[in-house]
């Protein structure tokens, strides 16, 4: 028996099965390559191409010429966007530097503005002092009725200037920050009635009817810081009686109950001028007034309203203004203060006699001459004796060898100023180191006042000093000492 096997047959399945293989691995290499592209471009070139877009948008921030991107590949496109941001980042550090170093710069100038003013307001105030004590001295005196009325014009515009200082000052202090609220409890009818007061005679002259007209009483006291209060009101009855020539100005008062407070919206109406309604925002600036001439023809530095809206601010409400040009205006604001009781007076037992104590003996320590010359005038001339010592080592002496009632301290002197002379005085270990001791000083900080009550002093009195201030401060301290005690 015999068996044949064709080769061709098997040559030619072998073919046919290779064939297939190739065939179906060359689809498979193409399925892998194209799901490698894609898989590639997904997880790598589309991010790669987001990412040099998101680099390449900083372009602009960079100065320096750059070569054109389309004609590189992906990567070198990363790598130059890369440098790119490198540079701008570096460039980024530069004006970060740059940034501090005028932040610091500008801190700096602060810091010098602040003692600027600080050292000027020392310097004006001192011989503005003696201005106005000189001039109240002198309307007391018998004068001419021709002397007496340029002594009044010359203390009127001596009280203008203090008024535009300390304009300055309290504008000062709230753009640095450095204002507190003082809250205490006062009723904001007989607030409105001192007010009114201090213009009733302005007023009269210029033949304006003033008036007040409220739905709080006189025994309606609230929790809030009068001062400020009183101060913005000053303010807005003040420039309404600058801008009206005739007819009525009337400080309004209303109250309602608003989540348990009162809102109580102080408001001051006028028929003067008016404003124009494109300047009211303006006027609100600093040293901005509406019309260029008003500063020559009604006076002030424009200062009145940006303070009063910085303070209104602070103290929790919004100036409103509407006016009408020629036919007046009304600022106001509302205040949310809560309902309390009127403030403890002071029981008769604890009140001073002020005849009894016109007689003192006063250690007044003032490196000026002229300003000695005005306080011991006011002083002698209101029955007490004074002694004088030119700084602070001639008071220490001066309270060695003598008994003294009081001394009136003033702060920058020669040789030892009126901090270490208190603090040495506290120091003395005898009956002398309990005496009150009232500082007496152009330097009318907030710090100021601080460190004066820290070295152991018991009142603080501004210069240019108000003389009823100062009497009532005097007759408060005399038969007291430094603990707050009555001396028998």
């Amino acid at each position: 028996m015999s068996i044949a096997i064709s080769r061709n047959n098997l040559v030619k399945g072998i073919d046919h099965h290779v064939g297939q293989m190739r065939f179906f691995s060359a689809i498979s290499l193409l399925l892998l390559g194209v799901l490698s592209y894609f898989i590639c471009q997904y997880l790598l070139l589309s991010p790669l191409t987001k990412i040099n877009n998101k680099l390449l948008s900083l372009k602009c921030l960079h100065k320096e010429p750059q070569e054109p991107l389309a004609e590189q590949s992906e990567l070198d496109r990363l790598n130059t966007s890369v440098d790119t941001l490198e540079n701008v980042l570096k460039q980024q550090a530069e004006r970060e530097q740059q940034l501090n170093k005028a932040r610091l710069d500008a801190e700096t100038a602060n810091k010098s503005k602040a003692e600027f003013i600080a050292t000027m307001s020392h310097e004006i105030r001192t011989p503005l002092n003696v201005i106005l004590g000189a001039l109240e001295i002198l309307e007391e005196e018998p004068l001419t009725q021709h002397g007496q009325k340029f002594t009044v014009s010359a203390h009127n515009a001596a009280k203008i200037l203090l008024s535009q200082l300390n304009d300055i000052l309290d504008y000062s202090k709230l753009d640095s920050g450095k204002a507190i609220l003082n809250n205490t409890s006062f009723s904001p009818f007989q607030m409105a009635q001192s007010i009114i007061a201090i213009f009733a005679d302005q007023a009269q002259q210029k033949g304006i009817t003033l008036q007040l007209n409220s739905t709080l009483s006189t025994n309606n006291y609230v929790l809030g810081d009068e001062g400020k209060s009183s101060q913005i009101l000053t303010n807005l009855l003040g420039n309404a009686i600058k801008f009206t020539d005739s007819g009525s100005i009337s400080i309004n008062l209303k109250s309602n109950i608003y989540k348990g407070k009162q809102a109580i919206t102080f408001s001051v109406t006028d028929t003067g001028i008016g404003i124009d309604n494109n300047k009211i925002q303006s006027i609100l600036s600093p040293f901005v007034q509406s019309d260029a001439s008003f500063s020559r023809r009604y006076g002030g530095a424009g200062m009145g309203l940006a303070i009063s809206q910085a303070l209104v601010h602070l103290i929790g409400g919004e100036l409103e203004i509407t006016s009408e040009l020629h036919q007046g205006s009304t600022f106001s604001f509302t205040l949310q203060l809560e309902s309390t009781s009127a403030p403890l007076k002071i029981s008769d037992e604890h009140k001073l006699n002020n005849t009894k104590h016109q007689a003192a003996t006063i250690l007044l320590v003032e490196d000026s001459p002229s300003n000695q010359m005005i306080a011991k005038a006011i002083l002698a001339k209101n029955g007490f004796n004074v002694a004088t010592a030119n700084n602070g080592k001639e008071a220490v002496a001066a309270l060695e060898n003598t008994s003294y009632d009081l001394i009136l301290m003033d702060l920058q002197m020669p040789e030892m100023n009126g901090f270490e002379a208190c603090t040495y005085i506290r120091d003395l270990h005898n009956n002398k180191s309990d005496i009150p001791i009232i500082a007496m000083t152009a330097n009318v900080s907030q710090q100021d006042q601080v460190q004066c009550l820290s070295v152991g002093m018991d009142d603080f009195l501004t210069k240019p000093i108000n003389k009823i201030k100062m009497l009532e401060v005097l007759h408060h301290w005399l038969g007291r000492n430094h603990s707050h005690k009555t001396v028998s």
